[in-house]
C-alpha cells in the first residue's frame, strides 16, 4: 500500500485510495452491466447441464463475483443438489426484503464465494444477500438499482494476493469461507482457473489442508504454454506438501466436464 512508502505523502495516499475506489466502483458497475438480465437468460438444458457437473460434488467454492452457479443452484431441476450457502432471515428482521449471513448458525453451509458476489453487501456488522423470493424482483435489476444509489457489492477485487486475503480477512464470511476449503478432506477439483500466483492465499489452503487428491481442468491442448504453465503450478503445490500429507495431481480435458452443455 502507498501508506508504507517512504515519502508518505498524505495527498497522494488519499489520491490513490479514492482511485482505487473508484476502480472497485467501476468494475461493479461493469460486472452488473454485463451479466444476464434474468435467470431465464439460461436455458433449463444449460442448467442441467451444470447442475449434473455439480452433482458429484459436495461442497462447492467459487472466486467469480457472477450469478451463474447461484442461479444453477437455486433451480428446481434434476438432478437435485443440496446447497446452503449460510444465509438466513434475519431475526431482528425477519421480513426483510434480504437475507443475512448467520455466523451463529452455518453448519450446514457447502456454498462459498471466497471473493465476494455480486448480491452480496456488507451493512456494518451484517453481511446482506439479495433474494428474488422475498421481493419478485430479478436480482440484476436490484443490483443495478443499488449501484444507481451508490450502494457497492462485496467483491474482492485487490490486486496481489497479499492485498486479497487482508481484504478477505476484514470480512467474516470471506474468511469463514477461506478456512472452510482448507479444512475439506477427500479430493478437490478445480474448473476453469488457472492457478496463478494472484490467487495465491486461496492456492496456500490446498497446500495446508487435508485433501489427498487434486484434479485441475485444461483447457485446448494439454501442451499449450498455459497448460504448462498449469501443470508446473499445479506439481509445485504437490511439492510444498509436507512428506507426511502427499498430494496426487490429476488433469482432465475441461470440455470432458460439458459444465454448460
Amino acid at each position: 500500500m502507498v501508506r508504507f512508502y517512504e515519502s508518505r505523502d498524505r495527498d497522494l495516499v488519499a489520491r490513490l485510495t479514492t482511485d482505487a475506489e473508484s476502480l472497485k466502483e467501476k468494475l461493479a458497475a461493469t460486472l452488473a452491466s454485463k451479466h444476464p438480465d434474468y435467470v431465464g437468460a439460461i436455458s433449463s438444458k444449460e442448467y442441467q447441464a451444470v447442475r449434473r457437473f455439480l452433482s458429484h460434488f459436495e461442497r462447492f467454492y467459487t472466486l467469480n463475483y457472477d450469478l451463474l452457479i447461484y442461479w444453477a443452484l437455486m433451480q428446481e431441476l434434476e438432478p437435485q443438489l443440496r446447497h446452503d450457502d449460510g444465509f438466513r432471515a434475519d431475526p431482528e428482521d425477519p421480513d426483510a426484503p434480504w437475507v443475512a449471513w448467520n455466523d451463529y448458525n452455518q453448519y450446514g453451509q457447502n456454498v462459498y464465494f471466497i471473493h465476494g458476489g455480486l448480491h452480496l453487501y456488507a451493512d456494518g456488522a451484517t453481511l446482506r444477500k439479495l433474494t428474488f423470493k422475498r421481493t419478485d424482483i430479478p436480482l440484476i435489476d436490484q443490483i443495478r438499482a443499488q449501484l444507481d444509489d451508490g450502494v457497492f457489492p462485496l467483491i474482492v477485487t485487490e490486486g496481489t494476493s497479499e492485498e486479497k486475503h487482508a481484504a478477505i480477512l476484514h470480512h467474516g464470511y470471506l474468511a469463514k469461507s477461506l478456512r472452510s476449503l482448507a479444512s475439506c478432506e477427500g479430493s478437490l477439483f478445480i474448473h476453469g482457473h488457472s492457478l496463478d500466483p494472484n490467487d495465491r492465499h486461496v492456492l496456500r489452503g490446498i497446500v495446508e489442508g487435508k485433501f489427498k487428491a487434486l484434479f485441475v481442468s485444461l483447457y485446448g491442448k494439454p501442451d499449450s504454454q498455459a497448460n504448462r504453465a498449469i501443470r508446473r503450478r499445479a506439481e509445485a503445490l504437490a511439492h510444498e506438501r509436507p512428506e507426511r500429507k502427499p498430494l496426487s495431481v490429476e488433469f482432465y480435458d475441461a470440455n470432458s466436464a460439458a459444465a454448460w452443455g
